[in-house]
Parts: structure tokens; C-alpha cells; sequence
């Protein structure tokens, strides 16, 4: 369950009064907009009414003008009777004229054909004519009459025609001023119906904006309301939460008195606890204090969880043993668990590692005439060689206490085995101590016209009981030409992370922007080196870094294998390298180096340089390589051929072999101003 306090809950009670403050709010919010929609509907019902007082209006004008153009339109009727009146009489007129001359113009017909027949009667009989001359003129006379008549009435016809096209033009200019003036009505009609029209639009988007405005009124009306039915819903939900966190924190409340009572049993057993913890690490102490004087007092001592051997093969060609080791511990090197071999190859005893499940071991008496021991020897890196010492430190101490409580495997033959576990530990005392490291990498190229170096990093560096985490060095070389390299090497040796001396008697002989440096200079050309600087080394100094120097070409080989990426070929670099080991050869006498130390040296090379023996039957698998360093495999030395091309000596005369001859003071002070002039 979970513990709230007061601090949470005066929280909680925080946020609901807020929520009730809100609620309040939103219900005054609420209120505001119900008197704005009481005042919408107040300006509506104005509009309302001032649209109906305008169209009362409109329909007050337009019926005054329909009852004055239906009195025109009454008027214009009875005009139109009239007019109707006069046109009929004009045609009842005209149709009587009509008439009238239509019978006088039979009766003429008549006459003629009378005439016709009289004439014809006449041209007949003449005697018929002037019987009937009395009758011709009678009919002559009435003839004429009727014409007369007929010419009257036509003329009666005429006036009457005249003055009913008068009385009908009268009533076209009276019906033209009456239509005109219709127009004018017609106008102030259409005029009235405008407004009219008008004042129905205002009033229906007076409608439309009250409908609008009461739709939005209700709508947010609406909104406001279930936003307060959703508050308050959130205030009983909150109220309900208020009441549950109410319960849980009387729940919580009892929980956490539960929980002091066992937070102070738990603090009193703390106390109790760290008291004993400040006796144990006394008690620790007191016992580290005790083991540091145990291992100092005896410095080959040595402890061990439990050793076993896990395989015997006696039938081989090569027969071996395979041991395994836990909880290794000597000399402040511990080790967890580890496995190795010891072998019998030609009747020489041997041992090596165990690496991924295969052995990979070594005849120390084979080491001069075999190429492939020589390498495997020289191939354990720091952490290999630390394991393998702890082996022989094991058999060494198993060897002296007679292997009394040893448990050994079923028929094993320990008489048979015994004796080349003896040689073996004899011969392994009398192997040299060699430059070993687990790691090197490149930190850094760096590029300028007249200068370049490499500065390389070596991780796990040891040279017998010597060890180094790290430790730094720079190939440097000066006065670079910009048609071909360099002849003047340099190894610089800074400050270990810049602050750390790498020896003791290392001493800041230079500076550049890195920092100080130890810094040894060479002239391949000259075929010399600074004799000044490295006379003021230790001789263990010297030991070390005359093997690094040897080192420095194989270092190189492993980074160009891991295909680390530069400027300039590795092959440059390498040869360059290689001219600084031979210059240290050719003047080891002046530089005094130890014998000793150049014989190492020169057998590593041997074992280095290409051969055309076979290969060997069980090498070290290849080292896993990361993009900025090469995993340490073998032991550093120079090749057999130097890759730089020495130019042609003139032939001399065989002579007798002298030793070389010692140089005087004043050749080697030349030799060292020489070496100084190659600074860069």
C-alpha cells in the first residue's frame, strides 16, 4: 500500500478546492451567458416588432395604391366603353354607307344593265327606242336621285366617319394619359412592393441573425452546461478520491508507525552491524598487514585454491599433461583460473597454455635450434607470461614438499614423469627476461612540414619484475623533405597521462606542446645518436628502453596488420625504425650497452626474420585486433634484412678481423653535437 503524507494530502485537498473555485467559476460564466441570451432575445423581439411596423407600412401604401389604381383602372374602364360606344356607332355608321352605296351600286348595275337592254332594244329596233324615250329619261331621273341619295349618304357616312375617328383619337390621348399616369402608379406600385420586398428581407435576416444568435446562445449554453455537469462529475470524482486517500492515508498513517518501528529495529541493527563491519576491516587489515609481511619476509611464497590434473596423454608422439588451476595467488598477482601443458618432445621436457581449448607449449632446450618454440616463447604477452610463472612457481612449490598431498589420476606414472618435471624447472630458471606487453595501440599521428610522429601506446608493458598499465612513446621524425622522408629518427618518451615518470631516471630533456619529454635523437645519415642523453640513464633504464627501441619496428608490423590507418606507408615508418636499431648496433661500444642485452636482441631478431622451415604443427591463435591497436602476441626485435638500402662501401683489401676500436672522448662528443643538430 501506498504511504501518503501531509504534505500529499493537504496537496490533494489544495486541488479540490481549486476544482470548486473553477466550478464557481464556470457557474458564474454560466449566469453571464443566460442574461447575454435574454438580451439577444430582447433585441430580437425589437427587430421583430420594427419588421412588423415596417411591413404594416408597406402594406398601408400598397393598399392605398391598389384602391387609387383600381379607381383608374374604373375610370379607364368607362373610358374604354365609351371609346367602345363610339367605335360601334362609327361602324354601325359606316356599315349603313356601306350598305347604301352597295344598293345604289346595284341599282345601278341594274340601270345599266337596263340600259344594256334597252340600247340593245334600241340598236333592235329604233322604233322601240323612242317608244320608250319617255320611260329612259324617268328612269334617268330616278337614276340620278339615287345617285344624289347615294352621294349623301356617302357624305353622311364621311362625317360621321370623321367624327368617330376624332371621338377615337380624343380617347387614344385620353387612354395615353391614362396609361401614362397607370405607369406612374405602376412605378410607385413596384416602388412599394421594393420596400415591401425590402422590409421582408430585413425581416427575415432579422429572423435569420435571432435564430442564428439563439442557436449560438443555446449552443453555448449547452457547452457551459456540460462542461458543469463534467466539473462536477470531476468534483464528485475528486471528492470520491479525496475520501479513498482519506482512507488510505489512515491506512498508510498505521502502515508507517508499523514501518518506524521496524526502521528503528533496522537502524539498531545497523549500528550493531557497522560496529562489526569496523571489527571485521581491522580485522582484515590486521590480516592483509600480516600476508604483506608473510610475502615479504618470503618472497617465493605462493597460495593456491586447488590444482588438478585434468588429462594425461602418454601414447602420443609428444606426450603431455594438462593441468588446471584456481584462485591463484603470489607476489600481488592473482589469478582466478587458468590451465597449462607440460610435454616430453625428443626426450626434452616443456610447458605452455592452454589457449582456446589447444596447447601451445614450448622445449626450452629446442629454443636455439627450433624457430617454432623460439616463437611460441617469445609470443606470451604479459598476462600469458604471468600465467605460465604461476605454473612453474606451482610445480616448483609441489616439487619441494615431495607432491605429498597431491591427488593424482589413476595409473598415473609419477617416477616416469618426475624427472622431466625436474629438468624442466632447472632450465626454465636459467631463460632470459624479455620486453613484453598485452597491447599497443596508435593515440596519435601527428602531421607538420618539417615534422612528424606517431605516438604509440602500450598497455601491459613488462620487462621482468617490472610492469607498466601504460606506458607512452613517440617515433618522431625531423627535418621531413618534401620529395622523400626523413634520416633523423627521434624516440620521445613523455610524461606517463603527463603527470607519471616511466622511470627513475627519466628527466624533462625537452619541451614541445604536448609537454615535457625524455627525448633520444639519431642521424641515420651520420650513422650516429645522442650519446649524451643516454649516458645519463640508469642502466636498467637503458635496458628498457634499448629493448623498446628494438621493440619499436614489430610494434609497427602489428598495426599495419591491424590495418590502422596513416598518412604514410607503414613500410616508410618501419625502415625508419630499422635504421635506428642498426644505429644502435653500430655503436654499441660507444653507447656502452650491456652484451647481454644486444645477444637478447639479436636472437629475437633471428627468430623474427622470414625462414624457410615448416610451419609449426600448433601456433597461437591469432589475437583479436580492435580498430586503434593490435594485440601483443610476440616479443619485439628488428628483421633479419633491413628493408632500408645501405649505400655501396667501396671493396677493401681482406684483412685480418680486429675488434672494434674504442672511440676516443673527442669522437664521441662530435658524434653527440651531430646527434643534436637533428633537433627538431
Amino acid at each position: 500500500m501506498k504511504i501518503i503524507g501531509k504534505a500529499e494530502q493537504k496537496k490533494i485537498e489544495l486541488q479540490i478546492e481549486t476544482l470548486h473555485k473553477k466550478v464557481s467559476e464556470l457557474e458564474g460564466q454560466l449566469a453571464t451567458a443566460k442574461a447575454e441570451h435574454k438580451k439577444l432575445e430582447a433585441s430580437a423581439s425589437k427587430a421583430q416588432t420594427e419588421a412588423a411596423k415596417v411591413q404594416a407600412d408597406g402594406s398601408k401604401a400598397l393598399a392605398d395604391a391598389k384602391a387609387q389604381l383600381d379607381a383608374k383602372a374604373k375610370e379607364l374602364e368607362a373610358k374604354t366603353k365609351e371609346l367602345a360606344t363610339a367605335q360601334a356607332a362609327a361602324a354601325k355608321a359606316k356599315q349603313e354607307g356601306d350598305t347604301a352605296t352597295q344598293a345604289a351600286k346595284a341599282d345601278a348595275d341594274k340601270t345599266k344593265q337596263a340600259l344594256d337592254a334597252a340600247n340593245k332594244a334600241l340598236a333592235d329596233t329604233k322604233a322601240q327606242l323612242d317608244a320608250k324615250a319617255k320611260e329612259l329619261e324617268a328612269k334617268t331621273k330616278e337614276l340620278a336621285t339615287a345617285q344624289a341619295a347615294a352621294t349623301k349618304a356617302k357624305q353622311d357616312g364621311d362625317a360621321a366617319t370623321q367624327a368617330a375617328n376624332k371621338t377615337l383619337a380624343d380617347t387614344k390621348a385620353q387612354l395615353d394619359a391614362k396609361t401614362k399616369e397607370l405607369d406612374a402608379k405602376g412605378k410607385e406600385l413596384a416602388a412599394a412592393q421594393a420596400a415591401t420586398a425590402a422590409a421582408t428581407k430585413a425581416k427575415q435576416d432579422a429572423d435569420a441573425a435571432s435564430a442564428k444568435a439563439l442557436a449560438d446562445a443555446k449552443a453555448q449554453t449547452d457547452a457551459k452546461a456540460k462542461e458543469l455537469t463534467t466539473l462536477k462529475a470531476e468534483r464528485d470524482k475528486q471528492a470520491k478520491l479525496a475520501q479513498q486517500t482519506e482512507a488510505k492515508y489512515q491506512d498508510s498513517a498505521q502502515e508507517n508507525e508499523l514501518l518506524l518501528l521496524q526502521l528503528m529495529q533496522a537502524q539498531e541493527e545497523l549500528v550493531e552491524y557497522y560496529e562489526q563491519k569496523g571489527e571485521f576491516e581491522k580485522l582484515y587489515l590486521a590480516y592483509k598487514a600480516r600476508w604483506e609481511r608473510l610475502e615479504k619476509r618470503l618472497p617465493n611464497y605462493l597460495d593456491y585454491g586447488a590444482i588438478e590434473i585434468v588429462d594425461v596423454d602418454g601414447v602420443s608422439d609428444v606426450p603431455s599433461i594438462t593441468w588446471q588451476v584456481k584462485d591463484f595467488a603470489q607476489a600481488g598477482v592473482a589469478l582466478s583460473e587458468f590451465g597449462f601443458v607440460t610435454v616430453l618432445q625428443d626426450g626434452h621436457p616443456g610447458i605452455g597454455l592452454v589457449k582456446d581449448g589447444q596447447p601451445h607449449a614450448f622445449v626450452p632446450k629446442l629454443l636455439n635450434s627450433n624457430k617454432d618454440h623460439l616463437a611460441t616463447f617469445l609470443g606470451l604477452a604479459t598476462t600469458e607470461f604471468k600465467q605460465l610463472t604461476a605454473a612453474v612457481s606451482i610445480l616448483s612449490q609441489l616439487e619441494a614438499g615431495q607432491w605429498q598431498g597431491f591427488e593424482f589420476p589413476a595409473q598415473f606414472d609419477l617416477a616416469f614423469w618426475r624427472p622431466s618435471i625436474q629438468t624442466l624447472l632447472a632450465q626454465l630458471k636459467q631463460l632470459p627476461a624479455l620486453l613484453r606487453y598485452d597491447e599497443v595501440r596508435l593515440k596519435r599521428e601527428l602531421i607538420n612540414p618539417d615534422y612528424e610522429h606517431l605516438w604509440l601506446e602500450f598497455r601491459g608493458l613488462s620487462l621482468g619484475a617490472a610492469q607498466w598499465k601504460k606506458f607512452e612513446i613517440r617515433l618522431g621524425a625531423a627535418l621531413v623533405q618534401a620529395d622523400g622522408f626523413s634520416q633523423y629518427p627521434k624516440f620521445e618518451i613523455p610524461l606517463i597521462d603527463g603527470k607519471t615518470k616511466p622511470f627513475d631516471s627519466w628527466y624533462a630533456e625537452s619541451q614541445d606542446d604536448s609537454g615535457a619529454k625524455l627525448e633520444l635523437r639519431f642521424a641515420l645519415d651520420k650513422n650516429v645518436f645522442d650519446v649524451a642523453v643516454w649516458a645519463k640513464l640508469a642502466d636498467a633504464d637503458k635496458a628498457l628502453l634499448l629493448r623498446l627501441i628494438y621493440a619499436m619496428p614489430d610494434a609497427l608490423k602489428r598495426l599495419d596488420k591491424q590495418k590502422t590507418a596513416i598518412h604514410r606507408p607503414w613500410a616508410t615508418w618501419i625502415d625508419f625504425a630499422t635504421g635506428a636499431v642498426k644505429v644502435l648496433e653500430a655503436n654499441k661500444t660507444a653507447a656502452q650497452l650491456p652484451a647481454t642485452e644486444v645477444k637478447e636482441q639479436k636472437e629475437a631478431t633471428e627468430a623474427e626474420a622470414p625462414s624457410k622451415a615448416k610451419a609449426p604443427k600448433a601456433l597461437p591463435a591469432p589475437a583479436k585486433l580492435t580498430s586503434t591497436g593490435a594485440k601483443a602476441g610476440k616479443v619485439i626485435s628488428i628483421t633479419a634484412k633491413p628493408v632500408a638500402k645501405a649505400a655501396p662501401k667501396p671493396k677493401a683489401k681482406p684483412v685480418a678481423a680486429k675488434a672494434p676500436a674504442k672511440p676516443t672522448a673527442k669522437t664521441a662528443k662530435q658524434a653527440a653535437k651531430t646527434a643534436r643538430k637533428a633537433k627538431a
